[in-house]
């Protein structure tokens, strides 16, 4: 079996700037599909602005490690986005995001239970959104 010798001189990697390769990740068609409205299922959801505070909080919470494999829940964002606040008015917003999380495609409920998972298309633009600005990705 051949050993692979591999140079990372030839490819040096700035962590000062935005990465060059960000246009790849996910394209601006992507990237207009879930910022702009859309309607569905008789209901209308706003677009996701992506560099608010509290959106950025949100994407580096759903894609976190220990979400691979049992999803998350209303419940667990809350707890963590919000410091687990009981609060009527916060349990209503977390469902809100959700939806429209679901309904961009970004997030998928599974059947019958309250967990969701991020779609491969919503872990291409939350990573590429969290590299750029500089998030952790799967802590």
């Amino acid at each position: 079996m051949a050993k692979k010798v591999i140079f990372l001189n030839t490819h040096r990697l700035s962590l000062t700037k935005p990465p060059d390769y960000l246009g790849v990740l996910f394209t601006q068609k992507e990237l207009k599909g879930i910022s702009t409205r859309i309607r569905m299922n008789n209901g209308t959801y706003t677009g996701i602005n992506i560099l608010n505070e509290e959106n950025l909080k949100l994407f580096s919470e759903i894609s976190k490690g220990e979400h691979l494999i049992n999803g998350f829940s209303n419940k667990n964002i809350r707890k963590n986005i919000f410091k687990y606040s009981v609060d009527k008015i916060i349990i209503n917003k977390t469902t809100r995001i959700l939806a429209k999380l679901k309904a961009h495609g970004i997030i998928k409920k599974v059947f019958k239970k309250n967990k969701y998972y991020l779609t491969t298309k919503g872990r291409k633009i939350i990573n590429s959104i969290l590299i750029y600005t500089k998030r952790e990705l799967l802590t």
